[in-house]
């Protein structure tokens, strides 16, 4: 998961570094979604109720190749799940 501003941030810094090459995985980590679920349920209660009950497998990813650039992403796991569901709730009636 990442913040679509870091997303954008991380392209335009890659534009800026032309001594980068390759790919970069621009991502806060791996996080399974009942961490999702449980770090917007405090924001949005309703949330618990339209949340897949299924169980998934994480996947795990390294993510150092970018910050060992010297990238630094801007949003953390809590505001980009606020701001995930703050648009989702916008556009699809979440509440």
């Amino acid at each position: 998961m990442v913040h679509v501003e870091d997303a954008a941030r991380a392209h335009l810094y890659a534009l800026e570094h032309p001594s980068l090459s390759g790919r970069y995985l621009c991502t806060l980590g791996s996080k399974h979604w009942n961490e999702f679920v449980t770090e917007a349920r405090p924001y949005y209660a309703n949330i618990a109720k339209k949340a897949p009950t299924e169980d998934a497998v994480p996947y795990s990813y390294d993510c150092s190749r970018l910050a060992a650039t010297g990238f630094s992403f801007k949003h953390d796991f809590e505001s980009l799940v606020r701001d995930t569901v703050d648009s989702l709730a916008k556009h699809l009636a979440l509440g």
